[in-house]
């Protein structure tokens, strides 16, 4: 499947409306993501939240940014 396929099929996890990013620069990171403190309304408590990052070859604007 391709990409927009599986984030359709994904869609009903999508939390982006209850979670609010705390502080602008991550916790942690790793190989492929970045991992900020946060927020959730939902569930009224502090949370992780896990930054996947972009990479896309030829495109120096889209580099990883620390």
């Amino acid at each position: 499947a391709d990409f927009q396929t599986v984030l359709v099929r994904w869609a009903h996890l999508d939390l982006g409306e209850y979670v609010r990013t705390l502080n602008a620069n991550p916790v942690a990171h790793g190989g492929y993501a970045d991992v900020f403190m946060g927020y959730s309304t939902k569930h009224m408590k502090q949370v992780a939240i896990k930054r996947i990052r972009v990479h896309l070859p030829g495109k120096s604007g889209f580099a990883k940014v620390r």
